[in-house]
């Protein structure tokens, strides 16, 4: 056949090669990997798994990177709007003419051996960031660890973000199960960074035979409010491994060529504590990427890491990740949140967001005593526009939320993997009272999309009311171009 002729064909051509969307397993991914000399994509890589938090881990390691002047890639998936977001070259997007370049690579080197969609782009990612002047790499682990795609490089620095259950016909039913897939990405004597605040036991007895050095939140290192600090800082107390200098050839590819991590003898560490500025992104995230970043050899000193983060943490933003936005409706804007959680661990996350919500509109109805509604309760309502994929834990996810939304709003996405609205909300209404019917329509494939929903939803919304859209990436990939980010 004749070879795609831009990006958008190249990803439909990939998607139609592989049986199964999910294939988990590294035989045939090493085999095109030898054929392309694959080694590793840059001097220093850290790799980063977890059930929540990955996307985090990988945008503050990336940002706090090229802010201390390092070259940095990193890969993670899925995408929201582009495929191109998946591949960070420097801190831009990977051009269509570059990834169409390492696509056609990878299907040369391929010569009939069957890859999944995310194994191809994996191996196209790595082929392209190993010909930068790249300094560091930081790698999101697509599903699991041990058996995914990108765990065919070893890291310098392993980090576990959370372990929750989600993924549960690949990575087991148990958090033991799913610690041991993850902790896969542990290579023996290298250090590895744990976000997790009570990890299963599995965690920690796979990196004690690894003789693999676990820093662990709340044991090795803390992020803790510091009544010291101006403003809202908080302090990071953690370890450290100052900047080591390279062995003449280690580092074939580094643009600054000076920095490797070190051996993680006890000698060689040091007691670091930074004051942290305020930040969108989780306080557990924050810690465990600095102490991930202290421990790759490539900070210099507490002074540099200080004022570093100092520039670079207040700016970070996840797209999809509680990310606010309004809606326009007539005369009035009503608010508007996106999350991609579509596990009840990060449900729970953004269950304590919506709360912080209610709680901030009671506080400032009460420091307004002259406005319009003096006397009166705060009377915002919660309605969240739902989709999922069918192999969620839908009754799980729903349970961390419902207490704290009123209405419900289930649509469909035009995707195999997305349950049906109707299959979803029979699923769900003996659990759920407040389950909005769809608005009928004279077509019958109208009506419940989930675009449709959210404009439901929006038309029924008061001034005061939350608009939640949320239940996988899809979902708020779909909503995103509608609503006026902040």
């Amino acid at each position: 056949m004749a070879q795609p002729a831009n990006l958008a064909q190249w990803l439909d051509y990939i998607q139609q090669l592989h049986p199964r969307e999910i294939d988990m397993g590294l035989d045939r991914l090493r085999q095109v990997a030898d054929r392309l000399s694959l080694d590793r994509p840059a001097p220093i890589v850290i790799t980063v798994s977890g059930t929540n938090g990955k996307g985090s881990h990988v945008a503050i390691l990336d940002k706090l990177f090229r802010e201390l002047g390092y070259r940095c890639a990193s890969y993670t998936s899925p995408h929201l709007l582009q495929f191109n977001e998946r591949i960070s070259l420097d801190g831009q997007p990977a051009s269509d003419e570059a990834i169409c370049e390492a696509l056609s690579v990878v299907e040369a080197a391929r010569q009939g051996t069957s890859l999944s969609f995310f194994e191809f782009t994996t191996l196209a990612a790595f082929w392209l960031m190993a010909r930068q002047p790249l300094d560091v790499a930081v790698l999101e682990v697509g599903l699991g660890g041990r058996l995914d795609a990108v765990n065919l490089i070893d890291a310098d620095v392993a980090v576990i973000s959370s372990i929750g259950l989600d993924h549960q016909e690949w990575l087991g039913d148990t958090r033991d199960a799913v610690a041991r897939e993850k902790a896969g990405i542990f290579r023996a004597g290298k250090p590895a960074v744990c976000a997790d605040r009570d990890p299963p036991v599995a965690l920690i007895v796979t990196a004690d035979e690894l003789s693999v050095p676990l820093y662990r939140i709340g044991q090795d290192f803390h992020c803790q409010a510091h009544p010291g600090a101006p403003g809202q800082n908080r302090l990071w107390q953690g370890r450290a491994i100052a900047r080591q200098v390279v062995a003449a050839g280690q580092d074939n590819n580094s643009s600054q060529g000076q920095a490797v991590p070190g051996t993680l003898s006890p000698q060689a560490l040091e007691s670091w504590q930074v004051e942290v500025p305020p930040c969108s992104l989780h306080p557990d995230n924050v810690a465990s990427a600095i102490q991930a970043a202290c421990l790759s050899g490539l900070v210099p000193s507490q002074a540099t890491l200080a004022e570093a983060l100092l520039r670079c943490l207040p700016a970070i933003t996840l797209p999809g990740r509680l990310q606010k936005a309004v809606a326009s409706k007539s005369d009035m804007n009503i608010a508007v949140l996106l999350d991609v959680s579509h596990n009840p661990h990060a449900a729970a996350v953004l269950a304590d967001e919506i709360r912080t919500w209610r709680e901030r509109g009671r506080r400032e109805r009460l420091s307004h005593p002259g406005s319009q509604h003096t006397g009166q309760p705060f009377t915002g309502q919660v309605r969240v526009v739902l989709a999922m994929m069918a192999d969620k834990d839908h009754l799980g996810y729903v349970s961390c939320l419902e207490n704290q939304v009123d209405f419900w709003y289930i649509g469909d996405l035009e995707m195999q993997r997305c349950m049906k609205a109707s299959e979803l909300s029979d699923k769900l209404k003996s659990r759920l009272e407040n389950i909005v019917p769809a608005v009928p329509s004279d077509r019958p494939d109208t009506g419940c999309d989930v675009s449709d929903r959210f404009g439901q939803a929006l038309s029924d919304a008061g001034a005061e009311d939350l608009i939640v859209v949320c239940g996988s990436f899809f979902t708020v990939a779909r909503i995103l171009p509608e609503a006026c980010l902040h």
